[in-house]
């Protein structure tokens, strides 16, 4: 709509009105929709387009071109000199209800591209340039005093008019970390001592936090008299990247010790990271990859799925855990307390090269790896991660490998042991690549986005991928893994991140029938999907904010087309 009254048309004078006002994906309610609805449409239109005093329409689209020629009276006049290859589409009186004998014609329609079109058209092309002519021949016969652009589509200008999907995510990530930023009214003490003071009088209770429809996150107080608050998620008391090993290593003593002295205290338990000592939001802001991964933190309900999946892997706490599920509301603070000590345990088992740039998880978390040949596979019970590439796991080396592919190549070396999961994202074991931030939009980037296994809402784990101009006579290589004649299988189908409408990302792998190689799109069109070099630019971008609103932007992302190109 932006795209078309950005330029001929003038705001207040203007009527945009649907064939069939109802919106359908591929405008195919002409071929779906019952004849008794259709007609209910249809006479709605007529009653609009007989009612106005317009004597000039453009019709957008071919599907409701062909209608109009089919089931209104029409006479077509084509045009000459510089305007040569339009036609003006005559409409005759007798179509209308108001007819009046004393005239022929109605109004003159022009059929113009639908604007879609544009958004894959290249300047100066042919479709382009008969749009901008048609629009100037309804200026022209509509003798209307507007700004006109003459090169308004084949020069692309339109794209100043219509704000870019990336342009349309910013405002709303920006109006979602708006509305999630913390905005307690009276904040509990400062950074120094605020291990040391009871809590003030009426200090909110983060009891539940409920999207409102603005976006902005509610507080529901527990008694009248408490302040009411917006407060956001507690993604801002995380820092984008986590703390390593050595870090943690000197954190820790300072924020039990802190966490330890409030416990004995016998003080109102913490609910919020503003409550926290200076000691412990240290090592807080630091854990969101190490402890937290699996998803946002906004409550201590949040922080119990974490102690719980600690504990159930840490013997030396099984009995702490059993007397937490007999309690019916264990403490914050003591969860808290309960993971700083069985990280204090795990580092202290911990022994390595380049600790100041990797960090190791405690909930027993595993991860399949393979040598280069594919035939010898080890299962990494204690993996390490990357500081600089959150997420990112630190390749191993072994020698167990016998084949003789890996034996040729190794040499007497060890060789790297690679993730088996596509989804995971890996970086070598040595300081330049474990320093390396990766910022730019570069290969791997876009796993930052994609959701980890088992999470919901649920997907296929297997997806058919075929040409999008061959389809059925797609052609891949024999070689090619997963290939199943014309059909490319994805037997490890990955995911964005999302709570309503994940992203299939597909893979990059090309038609061989076609010159220069087919883009393959899902057989079955009803899966929405992106490709890794979108999603990539979409890190790029969006990947500095928080999980949840990196979903609620991937959940409104258009779906790439599974239309062939030109």
């Amino acid at each position: 709509m932006a795209m078309v009254m950005g330029n001929g048309f003038q705001e207040g004078r203007t009527l945009l009105f649907d064939h069939l006002h109802r919106q359908s994906t591929k405008s195919e309610g002409l071929q779906t929709y019952p004849e008794a609805v259709v007609n209910a449409h249809e006479d709605f239109t007529h009653l609009i387009m007989g009612s106005s005093a317009a004597k000039v329409e453009i019709v957008y689209g071919r599907h409701v071109q062909k209608r109009i020629l089919k089931i209104m009276k029409c006479s077509l006049l084509p045009l000459w000199d510089r305007f040569k290859g339009i036609f003006l589409v005559l409409v005759h009186e007798c179509n209308f209800h108001n007819a009046d004998q004393e005239f022929r014609f109605r109004k003159v329609i022009i059929f113009a591209t639908h604007p879609q079109r544009f958004f894959a058209e290249s300047k100066g092309s042919t479709i382009a340039v008969r749009q901008d002519l048609m629009i100037e021949v309804a200026r022209h016969l509509g003798a209307l005093e507007v700004d006109f652009d003459p090169e308004y589509y084949q020069a692309q200008n339109w794209r100043s008019k219509v704000p870019s999907v990336y342009e349309l995510a910013n405002l709303k990530a920006e109006k979602m970390t708006k509305g999630m930023t913390n905005d307690v009214t009276n904040d509990v003490t400062n950074d120094t001592n605020n291990d040391t003071k009871e809590e003030t009088k009426g200090m909110t209770e983060f009891l539940s936090l409920q999207d409102a429809e603005d976006g902005v996150l509610a507080v529901k107080p527990e008694q009248p008299d408490i302040l009411r608050s917006r407060v956001g998620e507690w993604h801002q008391y995380f820092e984008k990247f986590p703390h390593s090993n050595a870090t943690t290593r000197q954190l820790l003593p300072a924020a039990i010790e802190a966490t330890k002295l409030a416990i004995s205290k016998n003080s109102t338990d913490w609910h919020h990271p503003s409550q926290f000592p200076r000691p412990v939001r240290e090592w807080l802001k630091g854990q969101k990859d190490v402890l937290f991964y699996y998803g946002t933190v906004s409550s201590s309900t949040d922080i119990d799925i974490a102690f719980k999946k600690c504990s159930e892997l840490q013997q030396n706490y099984a009995s702490q855990q059993r007397k937490s599920q007999q309690k019916k509301d264990y403490q914050l603070r003591n969860m808290l307390l309960q993971l700083m000590l069985m990280q204090e345990k795990k580092l202290d088992s911990v022994t390595g090269v380049h600790e100041e740039l990797v960090f190791n998880r405690l909930d027993g978390s595993t991860v399949e790896t393979v040598c280069p040949c594919g035939d010898y596979m080890v299962i990494d019970t204690d993996p390490r991660f990357s500081c600089a590439q959150p997420g990112a796991y630190v390749v191993k080396e072994r020698r167990g490998c016998r084949k003789p592919e890996c034996n040729a190549k190794r040499r007497g070396q060890q060789q790297t042991m690679k993730p088996v999961s596509k989804q995971l994202q890996s970086v070598k074991n040595d300081k330049s690549n474990l320093r390396a931030t990766r910022q730019n939009p570069i290969e791997g980037l876009y796993h930052a986005a994609l959701r980890p296994p088992g999470v919901g809402p649920s997907r296929p784990t297997v997806v058919n991928q075929w040409c999008s101009r061959c389809k059925e006579k797609t052609e891949l290589r024999s070689q090619k893994a997963h290939c199943q004649g014309n059909i490319y299988v994805d037997n490890d189908a990955r995911w964005t991140l999302g709570t309503s409408r994940p992203l299939y990302v597909s893979r990059a792998v090309r038609c061989d029938r076609c010159p220069g190689g087919g883009r393959l799109v899902p057989v079955d069109v009803s899966i929405p999907f992106i490709s890794s070099r979108q999603l990539t630019q979409f890190v790029s971008l969006f990947g500095n904010y928080d999980h949840l609103v990196v979903a609620a932007l991937l959940d409104d992302w258009p779906s790439c087309s599974g239309e062939p190109r030109e």
